[in-house]
Order: C-alpha cells, then sequence, then structure tokens
C-alpha cells in the first residue's frame, strides 16, 4: 500500500513539473529533460509512469478537460439566468479552475493543437462553443444586445478570461480576481441591452 502511494504521489508530482513546463513552454518548448531536473527524478522513474512528452501532454489535457465539465455544471447550473452564468464561468476561467497551472498547461497545449492542426481540438472547444449557446441564450433574454455576434462576445470574454495572465496589473496588489471583476463590469456594460 505504501509503495502505491508513493508511485501515485511521484506520478502527481511529475505531472505538476510536466504542467509548469508546458504552460511556459508551450509543447514544443518543453522536454523530458526539462521535465526530470524540474522533478530531481531519473529519467527511469519519469518514464516508469509517461512513456513518453506525448504521453504527459495529453494526461494534463485530460485532467483539464475534466476541469472544464466540473466548471461548466458549476456556473451553468438550472435556473441561473444567462448573462450570470457568462460571468461566473468567464470569472472563473481567467482565474484556472481545478488544478490552476495544470489547467493553464492543458489550455495551451489545445490551443497550440489546434493551431498547428495535430490532433483532436479535444473538449475544449467546447468552451468558445458554450460561451456562444450562453450569450445566445443572454440575448433571447433580453439580457445582451442583440446586435451583437455571440461567436465575437464569445471570443471577448475567452480573450478576456485566458489573456487577463499575460498582461500586467494596472496598480500593485491587484489580485487576479479584482482585476477580471473589473474587466468583466467593463464587457458587460458594452454587451448589455
Amino acid at each position: 500500500m505504501a509503495r502505491q502511494e508513493r508511485g501515485r504521489t511521484t506520478r502527481e508530482h511529475v505531472l505538476d513539473a510536466a504542467a509548469e513546463e508546458f504552460a511556459a513552454w508551450g509543447y514544443a518548448g518543453t522536454s523530458l529533460n526539462s521535465v526530470v531536473a524540474r522533478t530531481g527524478l531519473t529519467k527511469g522513474a519519469l518514464y516508469g509512469h509517461f512513456a513518453s512528452k506525448e504521453d504527459l501532454a495529453a494526461a494534463l489535457v485530460q485532467q483539464g478537460e475534466r476541469a472544464w465539465h466540473a466548471l461548466r455544471e458549476s456556473c451553468d447550473a438550472p435556473g441561473v439566468p444567462a448573462l450570470d452564468a457568462l460571468r461566473a464561468l468567464t470569472l472563473k476561467l481567467a482565474a484556472h479552475p481545478g488544478d490552476g497551472v495544470r489547467f493553464k498547461a492543458a489550455l495551451r497545449l489545445v490551443v497550440e493543437r489546434a493551431w498547428l492542426q495535430t490532433g483532436p481540438a479535444g473538449a475544449f472547444f467546447d468552451i468558445q462553443r458554450h460561451l456562444v449557446d450562453l450569450v445566445e441564450r443572454a440575448q433571447a433574454a433580453g439580457e445582451v444586445a442583440p446586435e451583437h455576434s455571440p461567436e465575437t462576445v464569445a471570443q471577448l470574454l475567452l480573450a478576456v478570461a485566458l489573456g487577463i495572465h499575460f498582461v500586467p496589473p494596472p496598480t500593485a496588489g491587484t489580485s487576479l480576481p479584482q482585476r477580471a471583476e473589473k474587466i468583466w463590469e467593463l464587457v458587460a456594460a458594452t454587451v448589455r441591452r
């Protein structure tokens, strides 16, 4: 039992290290040597858990997809107005739900695959489709102006939620949730009816 627990702990440690590398450098810029260096393990120990860099990336994407589905369910419960669901989803995406850096790495890996057109896009493109659906529902409910393209609003919200991590805060000490909330208020004021 102790051996199984140690193996699980090592696997999680490898995933954390790989997530840090993939989030910072992307798929092409990450090597198994850099992951090994970050973990302090031997290559043999890493290969005992993951046969290749692709296996590591696939495991992170799979975890990210699970985090997305859990996030989607938590934000879009029955009876929640569409605009409220859009707000919750945008703010939680900005905060990188679930496993933090693992989710960020998974998003980067999926986006890179889409740009390179290698491999399936995965469930992450469900994020954009779901945002479009929420905008359409908000328009039908009169919460969002009908002249705004749902696809454009969804892309704007994705750009806010994912891009906020690459823009320095306007003032020192402003937390990520505070920045995301202020940006949401501006976007909501622009698209509201």
